[in-house]
């Protein structure tokens, strides 16, 4: 185990309810996109559900696997 270097972080885009529900609670995971655009393409109910931008941020690398380049 690991601390990064650096504690970079990447933003992403979550259906609210997703956010508000699923993070971190629903059995295979909660999708974060890129961009709002792919959010609105692949979730197509986000009209009514809402959006968020959330930040995650690398706290630690568990593994660093054999290709693992940072």
């Amino acid at each position: 185990m690991s601390e990064p270097e650096d504690s970079s972080y990447k933003i992403g885009y979550m259906c609210a309810i997703a956010w508000d529900w699923e993070l971190g609670e629903a059995c295979g995971g909660t999708k974060v996109y890129c961009s709002m655009e792919d959010l609105k393409r692949e979730h197509k109910c986000v009209s009514s559900c809402g959006i968020v931008k959330v930040k995650v941020e690398l706290i630690e690398i568990i593994d660093e696997g054999r290709d693992f380049d940072p």
